[in-house]
């Protein structure tokens, strides 16, 4: 193999310089392109937990309500029950006590 000239080992040296420069920047321009996609992906997947969280939160909210509604509804009836029941005894003691008196009043 012939001895390579210093001139041409130059170019050589320069011309491999050039090329790494070129994958450099190359490099750093993908590097850039990719950091933009993760952020932008990165900001898609935080809006679709934001709505999904969201989208939960209302569907507890919901159910929770609807329990409650349903647990007020059985304790205003409870109460109904009781004042119906309570009446009634009343009634039904009242009537006693209205012949007795009767019956005093009588004799």
């Amino acid at each position: 193999m012939p001895k390579e000239k210093p001139v041409e080992k130059l170019e050589r040296v320069l011309v491999a310089e050039d090329d790494a420069r070129e994958a450099l920047a190359d490099a750093q321009v993908e590097a850039a392109r990719l950091r933009a996609a993760a952020v932008e992906e990165a900001r898609r997947i935080e809006t679709d937990v934001a709505g999904s969280c969201d989208a939960t939160i209302a569907s507890e909210r919901s159910a929770k309500l609807a329990a409650a509604r349903a647990e007020a509804a059985r304790i205003a009836q409870e109460a109904t029950d009781r004042r119906t029941a309570t009446l009634d005894e009343a009634r039904s003691r009242l009537d006693g006590a209205v012949a007795r008196i009767t019956a005093s009043l009588e004799a």
